[in-house]
């Protein structure tokens, strides 16, 4: 302790002693699973009552849909972090990313769900579960039966409890008999016997430890070769929307605790895909509303809800239960965020503030919250600018915070670090604004490394394919040059209803030999017995002159293999440019963090000296940035003059 510091009140030492930023996280996490920081159960006390009623009425099996409205900062993430922990263990709550493909939105719902559930360890008891539930059944009939063998078996193995699915395989496994008589008959008991045939086919395969993965691939929609879908016992995979919607169906009916899926940051699927691509979602919402016992809860934006609103059918606002916006905190409000923030700081120094918010007086975040009206992720930035400028002064006073003396953090020159592979920061801007970014994309990458939704190159895919479309896109935009390559333009194509997406193509020029290429790329994280099939599409592309080389884009730690012998000789008959292209893991992570940037941006979550940045900023950021667009240059340098694609005019 410090000289300077004895003589301070026990309150005081705490405050100034304590390195910890006890305002730390103001910006909405992108990291849904982090630890919720301190709890106000009081400032959206309505929303919370609102939200607990829908998960209720979905919990008998009706449906339920609700929408939450507010302005960025108002804790409406906040608010889906909190009902994932008070539904623990009695709700599968499981948060669905932004829609980026107008053409699959039941195809993407299904995948995020089975990854969510698979994320939170809570897939394999919902499908174990009915596994349990069937065996129940089986065994009493059998008893009806008089087939007391039969029951005793089954009897036996639910004994078990908790090891029920490794006691169940092993007998199985060691008992070929009883295998060919309680396997096909489990998949006539309910709730297998009630639910799409193909579905309950796929999952009696979890019985065979060595066919599980291929079920739950299947399961989540991966494409499989037709060996794999053979050994699973059906023709196709899940290729198209209604076989999606079928097996969603399958879901709900099987599973004992009731779906709540959480929709948050509506507005970046309208800052993507526009209103027409709300439009398709909030369609499919509905189908999902009116179909399948789930609750829905949708968090928008005040000022995007009420352009959408007027383009929705009355039919969809009928069933929509639409909250009042958040309201802004009052100083009653403040005061309470505040002391909830302080509060374990002061605990672990073991000392009893003058008053809970010390040193932020109820009076003055009064005035304050009249002045200013404030959300409360600004309540947040204020004091803690406030408190981190009393300890760097070294002495606690009361902090007034009323009126004019209250603004935006002081905007202070801040390097926009545009980190080489050796680390070094390569500019600095005077203007804020890169450093606001630089800071969310920091985040972003937090999340990206961490975040146990984005654990596997499977969950990856689809944000690390939308983050190259982006960045490319963006380089197009702002005719930036890439690794030297300048690139013309990206067609990335939707996901069509029926089948598989078409790769997108990338038209790039080499501008030291006038060299033009148009490389068909895809993203490939699934299993590498499915890649085959998307090398076949990259070939169809180069058969039908749309490209002239095709790449394949996929995680270093995830390799083919020399095994993999006829993806190989595959690979080779994509043009001397083509081929696939291996990314470490440092800059999948780059580039999961850059899409989840952009969402941020998005939902305005991201903010510069008083300014929302806009998407076109933060394109800006990650196409400047060699963190970022230089990961990408392995791929673009292929329209080099090296490629051997002769020039096109």
């Amino acid at each position: 302790m410090s000289a300077a510091h004895v003589d301070l009140a026990a309150w005081d030492r705490a405050l100034l002693e304590v390195g910890e930023d006890p305002f730390a996280g103001a910006v909405a996490q992108l990291d849904a699973s982090a630890p919720l920081p301190p709890d106000v159960a009081t400032l959206h006390t309505p929303v919370r009552t609102a939200i607990a009623e829908a998960v209720a009425t979905s919990a008998v099996g009706r449906p339920a849909m609700v929408l939450v409205k507010g302005d960025p900062g108002q804790g409406k993430t906040h608010e889906i972090a909190w009902l994932r922990e008070r539904e623990r263990g009695r709700a599968h709550v499981v948060s669905i990313p932004p829609l980026k493909d107008p053409g699959a939105p039941f195809a993407h719902v299904l995948r995020h769900l089975v990854l969510g559930l698979a994320a939170h360890r809570e897939l394999e008891p919902l499908l174990w579960g009915a596994h349990r539930r069937a065996a129940l059944e089986l065994a009493e009939r059998a008893r009806q039966d008089a087939d007391g063998e039969l029951a005793t078996a089954i009897d036996g193995l639910l004994g078990a409890g908790p090891a029920f699915i490794r006691v169940l395989r092993a007998e199985l496994h060691a008992e070929p008999t009883l295998a060919s008589v309680l396997a096909p008959r489990l998949r006539t008991m309910p709730p297998w016997s009630e639910v799409d045939p193909d579905f309950s086919r796929v999952l009696s395969r979890l019985l065979d430890a060595q066919s599980e993965p291929l079920a739950l691939e299947w399961l989540r929609g991966a494409e499989l070769p037709d060996e794999d879908l053979a050994a699973l016992g059906v023709r196709r995979g899940l290729d198209g929307e209604s076989r999606g919607f079928e097996v969603l169906r399958a879901l709900c009916r099987i599973a004992e605790r009731p779906f709540v899926l959480c929709f948050d940051q509506l507005e970046s699927t309208s800052g993507l895909l526009g209103m027409d691509g709300m439009v398709v979602l909030f369609t499919a919402l509905m189908e999902l509303y009116q179909e399948l016992p789930v609750c829905l809860v949708l968090m928008c934006q005040t000022s995007v809800w009420a352009e959408l609103r007027g383009r929705l059918p009355q039919a969809a606002l009928d069933r929509l239960r639409e909250l009042l916006p958040l309201p802004l905190p009052t100083g009653d409000d403040a005061a309470a965020l505040v002391a909830a923030r302080l509060g374990p700081l002061f605990r672990r120094a073991g000392v009893t503030p003058p008053y809970p918010s010390y040193p932020f007086s109820q009076a003055h975040l009064h005035d304050y919250a009249r002045a200013v009206r404030p959300t409360l992720r600004r309540v947040l930035v204020d004091v803690g600018a406030a408190l981190a400028e009393l300890r760097r002064k070294g002495r606690i006073v009361e902090a007034p915070l009323a009126g004019a003396t209250v603004a935006a953090p002081p905007a202070t020159t801040t390097s926009a670090v545009s980190a080489s592979p050796a680390g070094q920061a390569s500019r600095t801007e005077a203007d804020p604004t890169p450093g606001a970014v630089a800071r969310a994309f920091a985040r972003a990458v937090g999340t990206a490394e961490h975040a146990p939704e984005l654990a596997s190159p499977v969950a990856r895919q689809d944000r690390l394919r939308s983050a190259v479309v982006q960045v490319l896109q963006g380089a197009a935009q702002r005719a930036v040059r890439v690794a030297g390559i300048q690139v013309l333009e990206v067609d990335a194509p939707s996901k069509p209803r029926v089948g598989p997406r078409p790769p997108m193509v990338v038209s790039l020029l080499d501008p030291a030999s006038g060299r033009r290429l148009r490389l068909a790329v895809d993203v490939h994280g699934d299993n590498a017995r499915g890649a085959p099939m998307m090398i076949g599409r990259l070939q169809r592309r180069l058969l039908d002159r749309q490209a002239d080389a095709g790449v394949l884009l996929r995680e270093a730690s995830v390799a083919f293999g020399e095994q993999a012998r006829r993806t190989h000789e595959l690979l080779e008959q994509l043009g001397p440019a083509g081929g696939v292209e291996y990314l470490p893991l440092e800059a999948v992570t780059r580039l999961v963090a850059a899409d989840l940037l952009l969402d941020a941006v998005a939902s305005e979550e991201v903010v510069a000296s008083g300014h929302v940045v806009e998407r076109r900023e933060a394109l800006a950021f990650l196409v400047d940035s060699e963190a970022v667009a230089e990961v990408l240059a392995p791929l673009v340098r292929r329209a080099a003059g090296r490629s051997g694609i002769a020039p096109r005019p």
